[in-house]
């Protein structure tokens, strides 16, 4: 037996309204975890390898892999 309500409208719109907001925010998260470990070696070979600058890069790199993992292109 299920105890799950039936599905509102008010519930489809604010499902598709959060599925078409958070697009973009994926797709600039998933394009930053690709651009962020070219910075990270830009910076390594620079001569760069102070843990303050790198330790957010890598932070940010990976916060950006978590939120662009479900980015699919259309």
């Amino acid at each position: 037996m299920s105890t799950r309500q039936p599905t509102t409208v008010l519930d489809r719109y604010a499902s598709r309204t959060a599925r078409v907001a958070l697009r973009p925010v994926r797709a600039i998260a998933f394009w930053s975890a690709v651009a962020l470990p070219f910075a990270v070696l830009a910076l390594t070979l620079t001569g760069t390898t102070d843990p303050l600058t790198l330790v957010p890069l890598f932070a940010a790199n990976v916060l950006a892999l978590v939120a662009g993992r479900d980015h699919t292109p259309n």
